[in-house]
């Protein structure tokens, strides 16, 4: 829904998923050699800017109809900018994840 009401670009919605996908196979990865990766910071930081994207978004939405215009535009307005935070820290965190699991990308046959 984001997407389409112009809060989030594709491009941060194909990055987001690229990480997860790329995330779970590292963990695959790993699982095959039975070691467990525990989440990092950087994940952890970007679950919660997605989570208060979503939050603020569907705020933003439910208030529309009975507040001010003012008031929806500055919540929807959050709701991108925190959109496009989430897009540079998904980047930041699947880059250190990649990096620091690299061991069992390279060892992958």
């Amino acid at each position: 829904y984001m997407m389409r009401d112009g809060v989030c670009s594709l491009w941060v919605v194909a990055l987001i998923l690229a990480r997860e996908f790329a995330v779970s196979g590292v963990r695959m990865l790993a699982a095959s050699s039975n070691t467990v990766i525990a989440a990092n910071m950087w994940g952890k930081v970007k679950t919660v800017l997605q989570m208060l994207s979503i939050i603020f978004y569907f705020f933003g939405m439910a208030i529309a109809a009975n507040v001010s215009w003012d008031a929806t535009v500055m919540v929807v307005g959050a709701s991108v900018v925190l959109c496009w935070l989430v897009a540079a820290v998904t980047a930041i965190s699947g880059i250190k994840y990649l990096w620091d699991n690299r061991s069992f990308i390279n060892t992958a046959k």
